[in-house]
């Protein structure tokens, strides 16, 4: 299942600075920098302007930007709205305030702190804003999400890893029958690397609530671990059914990857590197 990819603009320099300009009226343009490939922030000292370089990104930026506006006050600081979002030759930009803070050094952290993130996250409740969330496992396929790493991931994949990837499919399909089980909480779906602002060891701002849903607590800390490393799972939640399911999520990363590039229609070459850094990710859960 392929998605079709929407017209993307141009953002040249030219046209991010003018919309920067207009977005955050008296600020100067410092940086640029890529979200991926569907947008880009454009910072300036006090203001992140994030623009669409599509329509649907445009749709969804805007969406999740209300959520962002609709959370309650945490510990940390979030991207909250300056200014109403604006339009100009079609291309949407949505400013926010620029949080201070750099993204934690991978590999490490302090399980103490982390996990007093997870917990502030978690304990939010989300009836004022459900109706902004994204649907579970929306990186990867939303419901279909099994279906898709099945189907067409798993045999695009080497004989050794697809062994490997076959086993972790069949304990996500165990996973999965059994998730009524498992109270939900707030996630904010990808908290890692940039998207976690520190100053010393204190989490000082959360950037990137898109993926955020109504989901299983496993998926946070699992998120936790693919940059701070695998130690962590077993450092916050012990020896519990928590941190057997963060572990298997974990384990699913590569699946998921290979899977998000396949719906966003990457190009061949691209989708043959995130396959291979795919496969080298699976045989490290080799048996």
């Amino acid at each position: 299942m392929h998605r079709p990819q929407p017209q993307q603009h141009q953002l040249t320099r030219e046209i991010v600075q003018a919309i920067t300009e207009r977005a955050a009226t008296g600020e100067r343009l410092l940086e640029i920098s890529q979200v991926g490939t569907s947008s880009v922030v454009a910072l300036t000292e006090h203001v992140a302007v994030r623009i669409a370089r599509d329509s649907d990104t445009a749709s969804t930026l805007i969406k999740k930007q209300q959520l962002v506006d609709a959370l309650p006050e945490f510990s940390f600081d979030l991207p909250r709205s300056v200014g109403p979002a604006i339009e100009q030759d079609g291309i949407v930009a949505v400013p926010t305030i620029r949080l201070r803070g750099k993204p934690h050094p991978a590999g490490s952290g302090n399980p103490t702190v982390l996990a007093n993130l997870i917990d502030e996250i978690q304990a939010t409740p989300v009836e004022p804003f459900s109706h902004l969330l994204a649907e579970r496992h929306t990186f990867c396929g939303g419901p279909e999400w099994l279906e898709i790493m099945a189907n067409q991931v798993l045999p695009r994949l080497s004989p050794e890893a697809q062994k490997i990837a076959q086993n972790i499919l069949k304990q996500l399909s165990i996973y999965e029958s059994e998730i009524g089980s498992i109270d939900f909480v707030l996630s904010h779906g990808d908290l890692a690397g940039s998207n976690m602002l520190f100053e010393g060891s204190k989490v000082v701002g959360v950037l990137d609530w898109d993926l955020a849903s109504f989901d299983d607590p496993a998926v946070d800390l699992a998120c936790l671990a693919a940059w701070h490393g695998s130690q962590i799972i077993q450092q916050i939640a012990g020896d519990t059914p928590l941190a057997v399911r963060a572990h298997l999520l974990r384990a699913s990363d590569p699946l998921q990857i290979v899977a998000f590039d396949l719906l966003h229609s990457r190009s061949p070459m691209t989708l043959s590197q995130t396959i291979a850094k795919a496969e080298q990710g699976l045989l490290k859960h080799k048996p």
